[in-house]
């Protein structure tokens, strides 16, 4: 994804959207968060879930800017993992634009 942004962004908007925890400390933990001290628990508040997006920017190095969804879980309810199956029409998707972009660029 980083190349793609690297190559692209004069062209094209790209943004990560950071949503609820996944695996929080107060609901499904796993084993691989405990190890590497990724140790959250279930956002409470707006103001929260941006530091925690802040932390995991810092954490990751991730060159994208970074978009914090509102408490409401709306897009993580719409879009999220259990979606998975639309959003790899969406990834597909991306996948035919790529091409028309410049076909030498696979994902």
């Amino acid at each position: 994804m980083e190349e793609i942004y690297h190559r692209f962004r004069d062209r094209i908007e790209f943004f990560v959207i950071y949503v609820q925890e996944a695996h929080p400390t107060d609901g499904w933990q796993v084993e691989s968060n405990v190890e590497e001290g990724i140790l959250y628990r279930q956002h409470q508040s707006f103001d929260e879930r941006e530091s925690v997006a802040n932390v995991c920017s810092l954490d990751l190095h991730i060159p994208l800017p970074i978009l914090v969804e509102e408490i409401d879980n709306a897009i993580d309810e719409g879009y999220g993992a259990k979606h998975a199956r639309e959003n790899e029409y969406i990834a597909q998707a991306w996948e035919l634009v790529q091409a028309n972009l410049d076909p030498a660029i696979k994902i």
